[in-house]
């Protein structure tokens, strides 16, 4: 703190305890007496009131106690003024407790809320797709295809005859119509791993289609020999 003229630190202390409110008796009247007197003392009261001012309105409220009258109208008398040294030691304590606790408090109302924490929601797990192949002719399945989406992989079980100058190709058409080759499919179970690039074509409704290519397979990456199975991803 510091005012228009430098007071010594009694001074300064009792324009502090004055603006408080702490003294009585005698000393709030010699205080009062300099307010008037004195225009150095009377700034440091108004800047100790208005630094206080922007401290105690985050005080709440409370109702002056009875005996309140009594011990004023007794302090002016003169009676049962207790020791100065002792009861202005503890009054300004108190009122520098006051002034922390209403200072904290102004800290914790203007402090803001801490960011919500969002708590990331783990994604739907994709459904796996099936497909039972059935041969043109109408025949029995003669092939089951699994797909899981989690893996990349599709999983090929059962052989399509053919003859020994052709291999059976695998290939999945989008809604695009446009084949892509999966591969050639061996005799027993086959692993097939779908690269990123095509993984958007397993959906449910894609076709899973079966064609006799030259043996080895499609040179050029398209089909050429006649469907000789065919079946659509559903999910399970």
């Amino acid at each position: 703190m510091s005012a228009p003229d430098e007071l010594p630190d009694d001074g300064a202390t009792q324009a502090a305890e004055l603006a408080l409110g702490l003294l009585e008796g005698p000393e709030r009247a010699a205080a009062l007496r300099r307010l008037l007197a004195e225009p150095g003392f009377a700034a440091e009261v108004d800047a100790w009131r208005a630094h206080f001012a922007l401290l105690l309105p985050v005080l709440p409220g409370r109702a002056a106690p009875e005996t309140v009258l009594e011990r004023v109208e007794a302090a002016l008398d003169g009676r049962g003024a207790a020791p100065a040294g002792i009861w202005r030691g503890w009054q300004w304590l108190a009122g520098a407790a006051t002034l922390v606790a209403a200072t904290l408090a102004g800290v914790l109302v203007l402090r803001p809320a801490p960011a919500p924490v969002v708590i990331a929601q783990a994604p739907a797990p994709l459904p796996i797709l099936a497909a039972a192949i059935v041969s043109t002719d109408g025949e029995a399945p003669a092939v089951a295809a699994v797909y899981e989406p989690g893996r990349d992989l599709l999983r090929v079980a059962g052989t399509v005859p053919t003859d020994a100058g052709h291999s059976p190709e695998l290939w999945v058409i989008a809604a695009d119509k446009l084949p892509v080759s999966l591969g050639v499919i061996g005799a027993g179970p086959n692993d097939v791993t779908i690269a990123r690039l095509h993984k958007r074509r397993f959906v449910a409704g894609s076709q899973l289609v079966i064609t006799a290519e030259a043996r080895g397979g499609s040179p050029d990456g398209k089909p050429h020999g006649p469907a000789i199975g065919a079946g659509a991803l559903a999910k399970i």
